[in-house]
């Protein structure tokens, strides 16, 4: 036999030989909860079914706009599907069977017009807001629970205000409509993990306190830092294994914070801020959220179609969105998921929404106002009038007199030069009168520009001078 005979061409023993494992890049991942992949969109959901003995067990599926099958080894097998974590659908399907086989028998299209004012009417009945274009978010931030992993972000939404001013009620009714809620007041950071990780959950939180405090609850805090972002995750460490295992977590989901403290800064950026006052409307004040109402379901069989035959138009609505407005960094990142589904039901809903995104977005920057950095770069829009050498004590004693009485305890020569390093004046000189930074009017432009402060003094001129 010739040795050209005897020799396995490379390309054909790779192939004879390629490990099983490699075959899955034919796979599609998908998660067993919510996903939208290529062109299909998948729910996972849990049937009830008779198990060993008789025994009620509760069986995972994931369903399709064609079908629905049961999430076994065998039938994600045939279709190709590889599922991006092990914790399968395990609470009770909040889509009723009927509505399921009615979706997939008959082909069910629901009327955007028709959800929308079903579930607007619900927080009509319940809720009395101050402001009537907040009935429109709140409908709008519900159904786009169903549809959050198709967005690079989703707001928090940050309800606050004393107490029996309706923040609960609020909440109990978005417990029934948004994807898979679950509703708390004292949830722990792992058990957060974990529900957020399997099931894709909307977390609502309940009078959780601990949100105004940086110092306490670390990792639940940084579970909400991280959380209103597409593919954020948290490593935590596995204490049931003998060498404390780093395991990743998916922590990105809807939430709404309901709190009567108000949230830093930091958070608050990540939220869109309601005000909860007592309502004067005697039917709305002393009416009960009855958790039993058959509108419920009625409202949740009719979101599960509208995801299925609309998620292509909300993705495409999202994509499209360029940002022709005056927000700015994380204002446009919380409020394009809001707009995009503003456009698919109504140009006159999604103007209300623009509005109020600039309004919310002027009273954050007000608020912002406080912070060190910000009334140090309000200091320097008034003190900076020409290119020169600016002292740290004349920046400081100008602020001092801003306060007049009792100046905060951060305003030290030190601190100011420190923050100036920060914002790039990074040479300073030293005298026998103290510190003194070379400051310009462009830099300093520049820095009010992206602390959202307003430039008041843009008429001034501009030149160079010795310093």
């Amino acid at each position: 036999m010739s040795k050209e005979k005897d020799t396995i061409q490379p390309s054909t023993f790779v192939e004879q030989h390629l490990p099983a494992v490699l075959e899955f890049g034919s796979y599609t991942l998908v998660h067993p909860a919510l996903d939208f992949k290529k062109e299909t969109a998948y729910v996972g959901i849990a049937l009830p079914d008779r198990g060993f003995r008789g025994t009620r067990i509760l069986r995972p599926y994931l369903v399709t706009e064609a079908e629905m099958f049961e999430m076994t080894v065998e039938e994600l097998g045939k279709h190709r599907i590889e599922l991006v974590h092990r914790d399968l659908p395990s609470d009770t399907s909040r889509w009723s069977v009927e509505g399921i086989k009615r979706f997939l028998k008959e082909k069910e299209n629901i009327e955007p017009e028709k959800l929308y004012k079903s579930i607007k009417g619900v927080f009509l009945e319940y809720v009395d807001f101050q402001d009537p274009r907040h009935y429109d978010l709140v409908t709008l931030w519900n159904i786009g629970t169903y549809f959050f992993p198709l967005f690079e972000a989703y707001p928090y939404l940050h309800v606050n205000g004393m107490a029996d001013t309706g923040k609960t009620r609020l909440l109990i009714v978005c417990q029934h409509i948004a994807f898979n809620a679950v509703l708390g007041g004292s949830f722990s950071a792992a058990s957060l993990f974990r529900k957020i990780q399997s099931s894709r959950c909307t977390v609502l939180i309940d009078e959780n306190e601990e949100l105004a405090d940086p110092l306490r609850s670390q990792e639940f805090r940084r579970l909400l830092l991280n959380g209103y972002k597409k593919g954020s995750k948290v490593i935590r460490c596995n204490m049931t294994t003998p060498s404390f295992t780093p395991e990743s977590y998916e922590v990105y989901s809807p939430k709404i914070l309901a709190s009567i403290a108000p949230l830093d800064n930091v958070l608050g950026s990540r939220c869109i801020s309601i005000l909860s006052q007592p309502t004067s409307k005697k039917e709305i004040a002393g009416r009960v959220v009855k958790q039993d109402s058959p509108r419920w379901q009625e409202i949740l069989d009719m979101l599960y179609p509208f995801l299925f035959r609309k998620w292509t138009t909300i993705q495409q609505s999202y994509d499209e969105l360029k940002n022709e407005t005056d927000l700015a960094n994380r204002d446009w990142e919380i409020w394009r998921p809001i707009l995009a589904l503003a456009r698919v039901f109504s140009g006159d809903i999604c103007r209300g929404m623009l509005q109020l995104a600039l309004e919310k977005a002027e009273e954050r920057k007000s608020e912002q106002g406080f912070t060190p950095e910000a009334e140090l770069g309000e200091a320097l829009l008034c003190i900076v009038d020409k290119d020169d050498f600016y002292r740290l004590k004349m920046i400081k004693e100008y602020i001092e007199e801003e306060y007049r009485y009792r100046a905060p305890s951060w305003l030290t020569e030190k601190y100011i030069g420190s923050m100036l390093r920060k914002f790039g004046f990074s040479k300073p000189e030293r005298d026998s009168k103290g510190f003194r930074y070379y400051l310009t009017v462009s830099k300093v432009r520049e820095i009010a520009m992206r602390l959202g402060i307003d430039d008041e003094h843009s008429e001034r001129s501009v030149g160079p001078t010795e310093g």
